[in-house]
């Protein structure tokens, strides 16, 4: 059976151009995704246009060869970005993981994404980072984890400041909730680790749960 899975995961050939051309900031190599760029809008579409693809050519394989269905490896080196496209990632993959995207016959198919921190993942990348069914970290790797500190331009009045500070909130919570349900970290645990606004080492963040294993 391992020989098999073996062989499965060599046979899969994926075009490591992506539909977004060679200027892509997104590359995949047979079904590696690597995702070596800030998190931001343009990036987030050329990661789901890229996922997709390799998604179907994993489903494609496995249909015609009668092979099992392998998983999607996501390579993560990234400073971090949009709190809003962070929180579309997370969904993406859990969508892929779910089977809510890709169906043979009408079956929904779960494909599983394991996430790897390859050099750093910091704020909005390592929510992403904490979210694969598996989760590797390279230990020469580190990640940051802090607090939201904003997720819009600058404000002019009271009531902009007041507003601001409501979704700011609203954004923080939805972090926090993601963390806490991939992690082994009480609330009070993860609100003293994102204050310190200081990098974790690959065995912090197995001490956290927020990764499987160091590679």
């Amino acid at each position: 059976m391992s020989n098999e899975k073996n062989l499965c995961e060599e046979e899969v050939v994926i075009p490591a151009a992506s539909p977004f051309g060679p200027a892509s900031p997104i590359i995949s190599i047979k079904n590696h995704v690597y995702f070596y760029d800030i998190v931001e809008t343009t990036v987030t579409r050329a990661l789901f246009s890229t996922m997709h693809e390799v998604a179907m050519n994993i489903i494609d394989t496995a249909v015609e060869n009668n092979f099992p269905i392998i998983p999607i490896h996501l390579h993560i080196n990234s400073t971090g970005g949009s709190v809003p496209d962070a929180l579309a990632i997370v969904q993406g993959i859990e969508d892929i993981q779910e089977g809510r995207i890709h169906q043979v016959g009408g079956i929904p198919i779960k494909i599983p994404v394991y996430t790897y921190i390859e050099a750093e993942a910091d704020s909005a990348a390592s929510l992403i980072a904490c979210v694969g069914t598996k989760r590797f970290c390279s230990k020469h790797a580190l990640s940051l984890i802090h607090s939201i500190r904003q997720i819009g331009g600058g404000v002019q009045k009271i009531e902009d400041i007041e507003i601001e500070a409501k979704n700011l909130q609203m954004f923080k919570d939805k972090f926090y909730d993601i963390y806490l349900a991939h992690s082994k970290l009480t609330k009070e645990q993860l609100e003293k680790i994102c204050e310190k606004e200081d990098y974790s080492t690959p065995q912090q963040l197995m001490e956290y749960g927020l990764v499987d294993e160091i590679i």
